[in-house]
């Protein structure tokens, strides 16, 4: 494992401990998840609240078009969704731009 990072267990409180491909989720010293290399090494959130707060942090360092690797969503039957930060920044825009009330 890369240094600062370890296994996830079950005392991490999180839903699920391995992807969908069997490889173990990590985590980081300050608490961040991450799929295994082996399944991309991507930032992970068990929840949409969660994620919401990830792919601003990606945003904030420059985000998808710095090259930075955006969140995968973790849902609760175990499987992923790579696209679901694309949701979260639809939100983020339809709230600044006012969501189109009058």
């Amino acid at each position: 494992l890369p240094q600062g990072f370890r296994r996830v267990s079950g005392n991490d409180n999180v839903p699920h401990l391995c992807d969908p491909r069997g490889n173990p989720y990590l985590i980081t010293e300050d608490g961040t998840f991450f799929q295994h290399g082996d399944s991309g090494g991507r930032p992970v959130a068990f929840d949409m609240r969660t994620l919401a707060i990830v792919v601003r942090d990606v945003e904030d360092l420059g985000g998808a078009a710095m090259g930075l690797p955006m969140p995968v969503l973790v849902r609760d039957d175990g499987s992923e969704s790579e696209d679901a930060w694309r949701e979260v920044q639809r939100s983020a825009e339809e709230r600044s731009s006012g969501g189109g009330i009058f």
